[in-house]
């Protein structure tokens, strides 16, 4: 293969490493058929800690490949490392005369036992937070680099450093995507996000046990689906609002469950889609046109009274009272609602007041509220 014919198929091989890590040691095979060389190597190291952040390579051991990133800096790269501009590509005899290279520690440490002996070194990229090299070596008894192997190997740095950067950048959105995932699945209200026609495209575990019972809300074939014709169009008009005016406000939407249940309430807002995000609409991305943020109040209820029972040790019968309580018309209000008489009304209050601690209704209600903090809409 000609060497024009080599810088195109490891500029190739180094863009396809960009979605597939593991791509990179094809990359790094590339490369060393553009340098004419052995093994080829790219190193990642954070410059605070000087431990190795990534490796990968071409004709060497996985021996010799885990011994480089367990290795001290100190070891694992020679000191005059720091001196190479970002972009630079230079042979290591150009910095290191061959008689004082074989004295060196990274010499007999680490290059001879592996039987190299000339090195050409490169560094794409050169953040806070990284500090990126790219070397090629060639084993004992072959010739030195020449500036034809240095102009090639420098043809190559515009494109692994770009990929580099695209790395960085898929890596720190599947880490923001993986926190924005936990944090979703911890939040006790539902969250939907829909397109324009109103398909779900995505929904939390909360949001899906409330699509999966389909009382109010549920999956239809057409997407979001609403049981209460009315309310199913006031949604659909929500939705198209934020597609169709994203500086408009939020909207706020019931939704009727019947059987004595509470309905479920709804916030609708627009999803702030990125400028990037929307130019590859062309390439046939959905994109979202609103966040459904739903709250049953109903498992809010449930949810309160599982925390004050595990937090108090309230029976049944006494956390019902004090669930009651917050109401607001006393304790005469909440024997009615109960079905008990006022006078077992007050003995499980009582009861509660000893548990809890509290010996006023205000503060009752202040310890209900704060014993579980639930998202309202």
């Amino acid at each position: 293969m000609s060497r024009p014919d080599a810088i195109l198929s490891a500029v190739q091989c180094i863009h396809e490493a960009v979605l597939t890590p593991a791509a990179w040691s094809g990359a790094m095979s590339a490369i060393a058929d553009v340098t004419a060389s052995q093994k080829a190597f790219i190193l990642a190291v954070d410059p605070a800690t000087g431990t190795t952040t990534f490796v990968s390579a071409a004709g060497a051991t996985p021996d010799h490949l885990a011994a480089i990133a367990a290795a001290p800096a100190s070891r694992r790269l020679p000191r005059w490392v720091a001196d190479i501009g970002a972009g630079c590509v230079t042979p290591v005899s150009a910095i290191e005369p061959d008689r004082a290279f074989v004295r060196s520690m990274f010499y007999n440490e680490c290059v001879r036992p592996a039987g190299d002996f000339y090195g050409i070194l490169a560094a794409p990229l050169r953040t806070p937070s990284c500090h990126l090299y790219l070397t090629a070596s060639r084993r004992h008894g072959h010739a030195d680099y020449t500036d034809e192997d240095s102009a090639a190997l420098a043809r190559l740095m515009p494109h692994v450093t770009r990929a580099m950067r695209v790395n960085d950048r898929l890596a720190r959105a599947d880490l923001c995507a993986a926190a924005a995932d936990a944090a979703l699945d911890r939040l006790d209200a539902g969250v939907i996000l829909v397109d324009v026609a109103g398909q779900v495209l995505f929904a939390n575990p909360v949001a899906d046990a409330i699509l999966s019972r389909g009382t109010g809300l549920c999956r239809g074939h057409e997407g979001l689906g609403v049981t209460d014709p009315l309310a199913a169009r006031a949604l659909r008009r929500l939705i198209v609002a934020c597609a169709r005016q994203p500086g408009g406000d939020d909207g706020r939407l019931e939704i009727p469950r019947g059987q004595g249940r509470q309905p479920l309430r709804l916030l609708v807002s627009r999803f702030p889609a990125a400028r990037d995000r929307i130019a590859l609409s062309w390439l046939g991305t959905v994109q979202p046109a609103a966040i459904v943020v739903v709250c049953d109040p109903d498992a809010a209820q449930q949810r309160r009274a599982d925390a004050l029972r595990a937090r108090f040790g309230l029976t049944a019968s006494e956390v019902d009272v004090a669930l009651e309580i917050v109401k607001g018309d006393g304790r005469q209000g909440t024997a009615d609602r109960l079905g008990i008489t006022l006078a077992t009304a007050s003995t499980h209050l009582q009861h509660v007041f000893s548990k809890t601690g509290v010996s006023r209704q205000a503060e009752l209600v202040r310890l209900v509220l704060d014993s579980h903090h639930d998202i309202e809409v």
